[in-house]
């Protein structure tokens, strides 16, 4: 229900040192970066808002998916900027999306079947008449259990019941 661009009346819910969440009557509460509070640069947020101010917040960007809702504080002269920012977001979006979907996608074709399938290296069959050694398994150390640890204890006693 809410458009992007439109203001719209809310209150200071909580600060953080990045930004602060504001109550703009939707379903989570809206977030207004530190570089989007005012016009000019902001050092610390709570030297500009507090818990409990009202605002007048533009709506700069919805993530439905995410259930987001970014505004700022600051005023019309900074809508430009503000566009070149989202458009900036926007596009590392799609390089991420497009990476990710590279990445995902690999198609094996026959010639490269058969080079795996005719490499030795990579070949599943091994010549087990070389080993002629029998393994044995480490010995066992046996530790009283007063000078156990409590998770040694409890490891020993689980063995103990098998």
């Amino acid at each position: 229900d809410f458009e992007v661009g439109t203001h719209y009346d809310g209150k200071v819910v909580y600060l953080k040192p990045f930004g602060a969440f504001i109550d703009i009557g939707c379903h989570s509460d809206a977030f207004c970066h530190v570089s989007r509070v005012q016009d000019d640069f902001v050092g610390d947020i709570t030297d500009v808002l507090s818990v409990g101010d009202t605002v007048r917040a533009r709506v700069v960007r919805i993530e439905r998916r995410k259930k987001r809702v970014t505004v700022s504080l600051q005023s019309d002269a900074k809508l430009e900027d503000e566009e070149r920012a989202t458009e900036k977001y926007v596009e590392i979006l799609k390089k991420r999306k497009s990476a990710a979907q590279h990445d995902d996608i690999h198609e094996n074709t026959e010639q490269d079947y058969q080079a795996f399938e005719n490499n030795p290296s990579t070949s599943n069959t091994r010549d087990f008449d070389t080993f002629d050694e029998k393994i044995t398994p480490p010995p066992v150390v046996q530790i009283k259990e007063s000078e156990m640890t409590p998770a040694q204890l409890k490891r020993a006693r689980k063995l103990e019941r098998r």
